[in-house]
């Protein structure tokens, strides 16, 4: 198949115009060609070049709303973990505090338990308990069968006190007051909690 786009027909020309006209109009016509092809490629080539222009920058836009998505979504949890840790942290301090009033209503327990069975004429001085229930208590009394009446009646109750251990009994020349001799003591237990 011959197309006679490009060709020159150099046969009989039956063209109403003459030959130097028509020669013309086909020479014009193949210049036009020739110079319309390099600017239809580089029309095309342009048109290429745009749309991937286009498209690159179409995939960098949606690169940064995906960026800024996974940001946006990251500072959530973010938020969501300072929460839970916040949630955690007041669970722990809940505990302690807990655990704290135990311990200090174990605490009054025990002094109150051994308030209640210290004999008139015994003083108290010093009484130190820690979170297990061991107690030392340091007192004074100006009659020493009140220390032992204090000692005995710890020991009769066992359900409450154990381990009871008379570790010092000495006496000092004076009262405080002027008169009689005093007698100090110390010793240990562990009151029972609960």
């Amino acid at each position: 198949m011959n197309l006679p786009l490009f060709k020159k027909n150099k046969g009989k020309n039956i063209n109403l115009l003459p030959e130097e006209t028509a020669g013309s109009v086909t020479f014009k016509r193949d210049i036009i060609f020739a110079l319309l092809t390099p600017v239809a490629t580089l029309v095309l080539l342009g048109l290429i070049f745009a749309t991937l222009t286009i498209l690159e920058q179409k995939e960098k836009f949606t690169a940064r709303n995906i960026q800024k998505k996974i940001e946006e979504q990251t500072t959530l949890w973010q938020q969501f973990a300072a929460s839970a840790k916040t949630a955690s942290n007041v669970k722990d301090a809940i505990s302690t505090h807990q655990q704290s009033t135990q311990q200090n209503d174990q605490a009054v327990g025990s002094i109150t338990s051994i308030q209640s069975v210290v004999p008139n004429g015994v003083v108290i001085t010093k009484l130190d308990i820690d979170k297990e229930g061991k107690t030392s208590v340091d007192g004074s009394a100006s009659d020493p069968r009140t220390i032992f009446q204090f000692v005995e009646t710890l020991n009769s109750k066992s359900e409450t006190f154990s381990d009871l251990k008379l570790e010092n009994i000495g006496f000092s020349s004076q009262q405080a007051g002027g008169s009689g001799t005093q007698y100090n003591f110390s010793f240990s237990l562990v009151v029972k909690t609960e």
